[in-house]
C-alpha cells in the first residue's frame, strides 16, 4: 500500500474516532458538573493542544530524523492523563 494513501486512512480514522467521541464527552463533563463555558474551554483547549503539539512533534522529528523512537515515546507518555485521570478519588466538577 501506498504510504500516502495509508496516512491518510490513519488520519481519516484518528479525524472519525474524535468526532464520534466529542457529543460524548461533553455529556460527560455536563455529568460532571460543568457548564457551557467550561465544556467550551476543554474541548476547544484539546483541539488547539492537538495541533501545536502535532506540529512540535512533526518539527522535533524532522530535526532528529529518527520517527521510530518519537513515536515510541509518544505512545508510552499518551496514557498518562488517562490512567490519572481514572485513578482520581474525584467524581464530581470541583467548584
Amino acid at each position: 500500500m501506498d504510504d500516502v494513501v495509508l496516512l491518510t486512512l490513519i488520519i481519516a480514522l484518528v479525524f472519525g474516532a474524535i468526532g464520534v467521541s466529542s457529543p460524548l464527552m461533553t455529556l460527560y463533563l455536563q455529568s460532571l458538573g460543568a457548564n457551557c463555558a467550561q465544556i467550551a474551554l476543554i474541548m476547544a483547549s484539546t483541539a488547539g493542544l492537538g495541533l501545536a503539539c502535532s506540529y512540535a512533534w512533526g518539527r522535533i522529528s524532522d530535526t532528529l530524523g529518527r520517527r521510530k523512537p518519537l513515536i515510541a515515546a509518544g505512545l508510552c507518555v499518551a496514557p498518562a492523563p488517562t490512567s490519572r485521570s481514572a485513578r482520581s478519588r474525584r467524581r464530581r466538577w470541583p467548584g
